[in-house]
């Protein structure tokens, strides 16, 4: 099928269920009008928007047996982590309900037991307040209040901590995305000694203008909170694909993804 260049295909938005091959396998999306599906439709799951995340993404899926995707929205790491891995545990957080209604709607498709949990995720167990614009939004939504501008919804959310929901469900990380507006720092610290001790992987969006919160970043407020626990730093050029970083963060607009993971988990998936 001809693929028209991204000026054209940005305006092609359509609704309706399609497919993508993902590495050989199928996986069936609902497309909803939004960008995101919008770019996998045209391009492809490896082609477009994050293809070096989900790339590295999927390679690490194939060796977790435990899977938590933070920050879900409509489910797009999760559902890929278990169509490249059937027999892992997946765990997805969206606070959002609109969201996790959608989130909910692509794991139906596909038959995937992925367990959906319409919670947010911080550095404490209780309820917390989101941030929503007034708007058919579904990527930016957050606990910060200072991530928007202007009129903002609040709405009242259950919260918890990793450590909490991972012994409540008695299993241990191997793989985690946090992807949750500024507030990833607080989703690290809530794994708690998970970090030390199982060390899993994490792919962690990092913002580079990151609001601040006393005198760090959130790339300088996630390196401390991992420092000494045996990770390697990865910032994820998305065209390119890993580059080794001594720091997590970097100066500049915008923000980049960043795999965090041990030598030798690194080395399974080839980068160095």
């Amino acid at each position: 099928m001809w693929v028209p260049p991204p000026s054209v295909y940005r305006y092609l938005y359509f609704r309706g269920v399609f497919p993508l091959d993902v590495k050989g396998r199928r996986l069936l999306l609902r497309q909803y009008g939004t960008w995101i599906e919008n770019e996998l439709f045209w391009r492809g799951v490896f082609g477009g928007w994050e293809a070096s995340s989900l790339r590295l993404w999927t390679e690490l899926a194939e060796r977790a047996q435990v899977i938590v995707d933070v920050g879900a929205n409509t489910g797009i790491y999760a559902l890929l982590a278990k169509t490249v891995n059937p027999s892992a545990r997946v765990f997805a957080f969206e606070p959002i309900q609109r969201a996790y209604e959608m989130l909910q709607a692509n794991a139906r498709l596909n038959g995937y037991d992925i367990d959906c949990r319409l919670s947010a995720v911080s550095n404490y167990d209780g309820v917390g307040e989101m941030f929503d614009l007034d708007i058919d939004n579904i990527y930016h939504v957050a606990l910060d209040r200072d991530v928007h501008h202007g009129d903002v919804v609040r709405r009242k959310v259950d919260v918890v901590r990793l450590d909490t929901f991972l012994r409540q469900q008695n299993v241990e990380p191997d793989l985690i995305k946090i992807d949750v507006e500024s507030r990833e720092p607080e989703v690290v610290e809530g794994l708690g000694a998970y970090l030390g001790e199982r060390r899993p992987a994490l792919l962690v969006e990092v913002w580079h203008d990151a609001e601040q919160q006393g005198d760090l970043h959130i790339g300088s407020r996630v390196e401390a909170l991992v420092s000494g626990k045996g990770y390697r730093y990865w910032r994820i050029d998305e065209e390119r694909g890993p580059v080794a970083a001594e720091h997590i963060g970097m100066p500049g607009r915008g923000y980049s993804n960043y795999l965090l993971c041990t030598e030798e988990k690194a080395r399974e998936i080839g980068i160095q």
